[in-house]
């Protein structure tokens, strides 16, 4: 008959089986738990984090940097997990660097460029490698000019632009202002007009490195002038009606006529008085004169006028082109003796 299984003493063969291997070579597994609780206590204490941080620029206020700076830069800290742990950017701030007291060269950041709390380190700052490059800053006087935005009205013209003042003093780099040959304002807004424009515009900055020597961006007179554009137009002044009224007083015979019945007169001038012409059939009057004295051929002196009706202020810069002509005129031909 087989004995039942005995629970007891399989539970009892398992522990001696158990203790058996941990007391085997137990020096060597000491030693190894040693330096596991070791390792465990010394990377308990110091662990390191790397913080994302802005970087904060001194300028140097007698050169300019040439070079791109990065925005942030990561800083690894390490120090007591207690401490480390809490670090952040209210903490640490953010990363300094003085362009006074750096020279042309590779860009070095420093871990006193990083203000930490007490039992926290800077280990490293990790920036990208870049090279420093700078440029002197020097002072000029330059011209300023007006740029213009849109046409003055169709009938006009931009005479002249005028600023006062006409220079302005910057300074900046070497660089930026050896391609910088003059200043520009604001644009001046002309659309439309046909008078003189008076305005107060301020400075444009040319270059971002460039800047005005004044407190702050100077602001300057621009005067604009406008003036009537010139044309000219012709009209045809009609000889006969006026050469009928007075033919009998200045030249006898019925069969005196003049030569030309018509004479093709210019006017020039301003084109919007001009265009107010347009409408105006016959702005030109004929005005006989007396006859040529000591001519080869009878003549009469046509002189040419405005129409009294017309506002004189119309017509007061406008010029007639011929204001006055000779013409011929005709005689009967002598009678045939048969």
């Amino acid at each position: 008959m087989t004995d039942a299984p005995n629970p007891a003493g399989a539970r009892q063969r398992w522990a001696v089986a158990l203790w058996s291997k941990l007391i085997d070579d137990w020096q060597t597994k000491l030693a190894a738990l040693t330096v596991t609780l070791i390792v465990f206590v010394v990377t308990r204490d110091d662990v390191r984090r790397t913080v994302s941080l802005p970087l904060r620029v001194t300028q140097d206020p007698s050169r300019v940097l040439m070079s791109k700076l990065p925005d942030r830069v990561d800083v690894v800290v390490h120090g007591h997990w207690t401490k480390v742990g809490r670090v952040g950017m209210a903490e640490l701030g953010s990363v300094a660097l003085d362009l006074r007291t750096v020279g042309a060269g590779p860009m070095s950041l420093e871990s006193n460029a990083v203000r930490v709390p007490p039992g926290v380190l800077v280990e490293r700052i990790e920036a990208p490698a870049l090279e420093l490059r700078f440029d002197p800053i020097i002072q000029r006087s330059l011209p300023v000019v007006a740029p213009l935005a849109g046409q003055v009205h169709a009938d006009y013209e931009v005479a002249s632009v005028h600023v006062e003042p006409g220079r302005a003093d910057v300074r900046g780099g070497e660089q930026a202002l050896s391609r910088v040959a003059e200043l520009a304002t604001e644009r001046v807004s002309v659309a439309g007009a046909t008078s003189r424009l008076d305005v107060v515009v301020a400075l444009v900055r040319p270059d971002p490195r460039v800047q005005f020597v004044a407190a702050s961006p100077p602001r300057v007179q621009v005067r604009v002038a406008v003036r009537p554009k010139i044309g000219e137009r012709t009209w045809t002044v009609a000889l006969d009606a006026v050469w009928r009224a007075r033919a009998a007083e200045l030249m006898p015979g019925d069969a005196n006529q003049l030569e030309r019945g018509a004479v093709d007169v210019t006017v020039r001038g301003g084109l919007p008085a001009l265009n107010q012409l347009r409408g105006v059939a016959d702005p030109l009057l004929a005005v006989l004169g007396e006859p040529v004295v000591g001519s080869s051929a009878p003549a009469v002196r046509v002189a040419f006028v405005w129409d009294p009706a017309l506002p004189s202020e119309l017509v007061a810069d406008l010029e007639i082109v011929p204001r006055e002509t000779i013409v011929a005129v005709r005689t009967p031909a002598p009678a045939v003796v048969p």
